[in-house]
């Protein structure tokens, strides 16, 4: 869309997410890149004559136990997420010809996470390289860090607490009761830990002054 054009005569955008709390965020959000890598090998019979087989399940797979050793040497606010999205078929007596891992890579700031791509891709190249197939890079999409406006952030929270508090029924707060039930210690800390975190100032003295008040009423 920026490409297009179609920003180009807007001042202002706004933007919303579901959380927690009521409230501005006080936080950037990460950059991120994904991409999929895509491996060709050749199918071969497993039992038969697997020497003649090159499995691209198996370059995937070496290319996540690098990507797992990689986490270590990059910034810790950085995440390296993947799913494979083809693992080459249902039949294990088969050498996998095709394979694909998609990769979502997460970072502070999108120089960081250009960085890491290339890393990863040296991985998947170290991968290929390693089982005798062939690497097809497919870059997907790319989205850099949200750099807030705190002066118009300002301003609307003033709007919002003009609002108030919504005004919940009887039957809408037993609702959120009956989705709390569901809830572990663990999923109720998380969610004060994020309204603490995204919340600035704010967040804290929620999270300090209501505890669990501060979610589902």
């Amino acid at each position: 869309m920026v490409r297009e054009g179609l920003f180009d005569d807007v001042d202002a955008a706004v933007t919303w997410h579901p959380e927690g709390f009521s409230g501005m965020f006080n936080l950037r959000t990460l950059a991120n890149i994904q991409a999929a890598f895509s491996f060709k090998g050749v199918a071969a019979h497993a039992a038969n004559s697997p020497h003649l087989g090159r499995s691209a399940l198996d370059a995937v797979t070496l290319m996540n136990t690098g990507a797992n050793f990689l986490r270590e040497h990059i910034v810790q606010e950085a995440r390296l997420h993947y799913a494979i999205t083809n693992s080459g078929g249902v039949s294990p007596n088969v050498v996998q010809a095709d394979a694909e891992v998609l990769y979502l890579i997460r970072a502070p700031e999108l120089p960081q996470a250009q960085a890491i791509y290339e890393r990863v891709i040296n991985i998947a190249r170290g991968a290929a390289l390693m089982t005798d197939t062939t690497l097809t890079v497919r870059f997907d999409k790319a989205c850099s860090d949200y750099v807030p406006n705190r002066a118009l952030e300002a301003v609307m929270e003033r709007y919002l607490h003009q609002f108030g508090l919504p005004d919940y029924s009887d039957e809408e707060r037993a609702f959120a009761a009956e989705l709390r039930a569901t809830l572990t210690d663990d999923d109720l800390r998380n969610a004060r830990l994020n309204a603490a975190r995204t919340g600035g100032e704010a967040g804290h003295a929620w999270a300090e002054q209501l505890g669990d008040k501060l979610f589902y009423g």
